[in-house]
């Protein structure tokens, strides 16, 4: 059986304590992208209902905007996807972080 002095422990808390920090780090990071992303959803929705009630008659179209500037966090921005017909907000399932 392995008995740990109090020493022993005391010395890997600063172990511990770096690896609880980093993956803290993760977590907001990842909530941060999830709320950018979110965000650009809901902004592209908008736009969409927009421009949709500016359009007289169907509303199988393709929005088309004009090339966005690269963005250093190497998001693929929301206007450069097909939107999706099908899609509904109350079917969104919160992410959770393990």
């Amino acid at each position: 059986m392995y008995m740990c002095t109090l020493m022993q422990i005391y010395n890997r808390i600063p172990v511990y304590e770096s690896f609880l920090n980093f993956f803290v780090m993760q977590e907001l990071e990842l909530h941060n992208s999830n709320q950018f992303l979110r965000a650009k959803i809901a902004e592209n929705e908008r736009a969409q209902q927009h421009h949709m009630s500016l359009m007289p008659g169907s509303s199988d179209y393709e929005l088309v905007t004009p090339h966005q500037p690269f963005d250093s966090r190497s998001y693929v921005h929301t206007n450069e996807l097909q939107p999706d017909n099908d899609y509904s907000c109350q079917d969104q399932t919160p992410l959770r972080l393990v």
